[in-house]
């Protein structure tokens, strides 16, 4: 509620010519409405929430306002039915194999939303793990070629198309990167604030597992884990982004997930610096229509298909996320809800990129965690 209230107060202006409170209106669609308080307008609640992170839903919900008494107010749809509140809980789930909800998928709390493929900061996101590959053949160093995502301090989740491929192979793990070219990575805040992250931690694959019904073909179960060959450190520009718990509700429709990764830009080429983009989900129905060819099941996410915003190629294996505010304090926390997984091309329009959703595996992933300690006590 707190957000929403920052949300709105930034969102509306101080309008006196307009209609008064309780006055009939026309919404921008052309529905029948009714002038009232914002904060009683239970149908543009999510678009509101959605202006956050997207200039253009702070634009759309804008021209709804129809005036100002004290509080802005919105020609409100009367036709639209309220939605029942329901708080989402986060359904803790214990195992000896994952961090605390203290450490996992916190950013800094001053960090800004930056819109569409641009620049992450120096602290951001902090569990994107950067996969280096050679080729099989000569051990040619062929660069990063795909991400993944440090679920505690040996593990990574990536793509299992990332780790089974006939031509080249992972040989590194970094963690900690920011700026691929440089070690270590600095930020000038201004000429008289330079921030300058610890060296990049690097790490060799000490074991690889891909998911036993993975199939290339129609990239089923793409989804594969990486055992790093030692104990991660933790700090302010390393750590584990959190697991959603079984049971986590499914973000709604036309909500925005992040992507990360140095994936390829508009100019279509790797991008140096660590980059994030907002992507709206869509419906699996509307992502089989794009994209006949692919086998769409309740195992994946759809979300892009925005000219110019999406995850690709070297994004592959890298983390789609949302976040829930921690419990304990207003600060957000990320979750891990997919994997980039494929699509057709690059940021084309209308065509959707396709993500292994996560929620699904949590199981998996933590059986596989128990197994291994178990025989590597």
């Amino acid at each position: 509620m707190k957000i929403l209230f920052i949300l709105v107060s930034t969102l509306f202006i101080h309008v006196y010519s307009q209609h008064r409170k309780n006055d009939k209106c026309k919404t921008p669609t052309d529905r029948d409405g009714l002038c009232i308080p914002v904060l009683d307008c239970h149908a543009l609640t999510p678009l509101i929430l959605a202006a956050k992170e997207n200039k253009t839903a702070g634009e759309i919900a804008r021209k709804y306002q129809c005036g100002y008494e004290n509080v802005p107010l919105v020609c409100c749809d009367v036709h639209a039915t309220p939605p029942v509140e329901k708080p989402i809980v986060l359904n803790d789930f214990s195992s000896p194999d994952l961090p605390d909800r203290s450490v996992c998928g916190v950013n800094p709390p001053e960090t800004e939303k930056i819109w569409g493929g641009r620049p992450t900061l120096l602290d951001e996101f902090t569990w994107v793990a950067a996969l280096e590959y050679i080729k099989r053949e000569d051990n040619t160093n062929v660069g990063i070629q795909c991400g993944g995502s440090l679920i505690n301090d040996r593990w990574v989740v990536t793509a299992a198309h990332c780790i089974l491929n006939k031509e080249v192979k992972i040989s590194k793990v970094r963690l900690g990167e920011w700026n691929i070219k440089t070690d270590p990575d600095c930020f000038e805040h201004d000429p008289n604030d330079v921030e300058c992250a610890d060296k990049v931690q690097i790490f060799d694959v000490e074991k690889e597992i891909s998911h036993e019904y993975y199939i290339r073909r129609d990239s089923s179960n793409d989804i594969g884990l990486l055992k790093l060959n030692r104990v991660v450190t933790y700090s302010n520009y390393i750590r584990p982004v959190c697991l959603p718990p079984p049971g986590l509700p499914l973000p709604e429709l036309n909500s925005y997930m992040t992507v990360v990764g140095w994936g390829l830009t508009e100019k279509d080429i790797t991008s140096n610096i660590k980059l994030r983009v907002e992507v709206p989900l869509v419906s699996n129905r509307i992502c089989r229509d794009a994209l006949p060819s692919k086998p769409i099941s309740r195992n994946h996410y759809c979300a892009g298909g925005e000219h110019g915003k999406d995850a690709c190629r070297g994004d592959s294996g890298g983390p789609l996320m949302r976040t829930f505010q921690k419990s304990s304090d207003d600060q957000e926390q990320w979750f891990l809800e997919g994997i980039v997984g494929s699509g057709v091309g690059c940021a084309r329009q209308g065509k959707p990129g396709i993500y292994i959703r996560v929620t699904q595996y949590t199981k998996w992933i933590i059986d596989k965690l128990a197994e291994d300690r178990k025989k590597n006590p």
